[in-house]
């Protein structure tokens, strides 16, 4: 081999040296990132065009939601759930750990039915003259929620839950029966309801649907939601 063919191969190797020396010192200092998104939601679609979100393994991400309407924003995967509204901002922060794309939905608060049974209140047996009562917290806020006299399936009702402080602070209902009485009620944010036997035979007030035969009373069913957008988190 000649001395110029000899020194070409050399230099060829030294370059190639140097510029993979350069690509992993660019990875070793490669360091997780702060990634900041300000989202907006407005009548129940987000204002990103395109509403996707693209961060690396390892970044700490905060995402800041305003809305123009109540409910909770859902995102899946990282299981992280939160509530939004006109009155604040909501934020969210994690470490984006987990690679791969992530659904963000909303979950309307007008459109949520809590219908699971018995999954907020069971007032178990009450006798004659007996009552149960229950308050309702600031979570249960815009929620819609049935309930019925488990000894009888044509005896139930319903609870809108509001979102201002109702003019009763205490709102009654007789079981009677075959029937409540008001069946269709609304409360305010801390109401309480109460619940009174004034029948004959026992009764038992519990939240959610009457399971139908041979369903599964304790079967959760999906609320409906609306796809916002997605996180995706791309590996390092």
């Amino acid at each position: 081999m000649n001395q110029h063919k000899q020194t070409k191969i050399i230099s060829i190797l030294l370059m190639t040296l140097a510029v993979s020396a350069v690509a992993l010192a660019a990875c070793s200092t490669s360091e997780p990132e702060d990634r900041l998104f300000d989202l907006s939601i407005e009548h129940g679609a987000l204002t990103l065009d395109p509403p996707v979100m693209k961060v690396d393994q390892g970044d700490t991400v905060t995402l800041n939601f305003d809305s123009d309407e109540h409910g909770s924003v859902h995102l899946h995967g990282y299981d992280e759930e939160f509530e939004v509204g006109p009155d604040e901002i909501a934020t969210l922060e994690f470490t984006a750990d987990a690679t791969g794309s992530f659904k963000l939905t909303l979950h309307a608060a007008g459109e949520q039915i809590e219908d699971d049974h018995g999954a907020i209140f069971d007032s178990l047996w009450l006798a004659k003259g007996e009552s149960f009562s229950f308050d309702f917290p600031d979570d249960l806020v815009g929620m819609v929620i049935p309930f019925h006299n488990h000894m009888d399936h044509d005896i139930s009702g319903s609870i809108t839950v509001d979102r201002e402080p109702a003019p009763l602070a205490v709102v009654s209902i007789e079981v009677r029966e075959g029937s409540f009485l008001p069946s269709d009620i609304s409360v305010g944010v801390t109401s309480a309801v109460i619940w009174t036997n004034v029948g004959e035979t026992q009764a038992r007030v519990v939240s959610g649907m009457m399971a139908a035969p041979g369903e599964d009373p304790e079967e959760n069913h999906d609320e409906e939601e609306v796809q916002l957008g997605s996180l995706e988190v791309h590996p390092k």
